[in-house]
């Protein structure tokens, strides 16, 4: 909704029956009589925003979302590249939850753990205790978990 005000006595009016408070009609400036304005964050904001709509026609727009497309697919290839590292031993995390590649407890392995991911036939698989890591299939942990069925 626009409301066009053209004098002081008008705005003061729709202020009254609009039942603003002192302390919003505090908020809005009065620049001139015949001129209200929003306080300065938001005129800074409008002239930010006017700014950049005058910048950005259809060809930048092509050129902006061909990279932000670029940047995005290139982006998940370099999570996967990281999510492919093993797991070492001296990590922290692992570590902290007594991981081994060989399990020694009989019948639990990561391969029929329920935190395990992945190919059951490959022999480094991803884990969800493990974020960005490879686990062995023969390997072991703390928080090892039966796998339901």
């Amino acid at each position: 909704m626009l409301i066009i005000i053209r004098s002081h006595a008008d705005a003061v009016a729709i202020i009254g029956m609009s039942g603003c408070s002192e302390n919003a009609m505090q908020q809005l400036q009065l620049s001139s009589p015949h001129e209200m304005t929003a306080p300065k964050t938001q005129q800074k904001q409008a002239k930010h925003l006017e700014f950049i709509m005058s910048k950005l026609d259809r060809r930048n727009f092509l050129k902006i979302s061909a990279c932000s497309l670029v940047g995005i697919t290139m982006g998940g290839v370099s999570l996967r590249a990281v999510a492919e590292e093993q797991l070492k031993l001296d990590d922290p995390l692992a570590v902290a939850m007594k991981y081994v590649h060989k399990s020694t407890v009989e019948g639990a392995t990561c391969g029929n753990c329920a935190h395990i991911k992945g190919d059951a036939a490959a022999e480094w698989r991803p884990c969800n205790i493990f974020p960005a890591k490879l686990v062995n299939n023969n390997g072991w942990c703390a928080a090892w978990m039966k796998m339901p069925g």
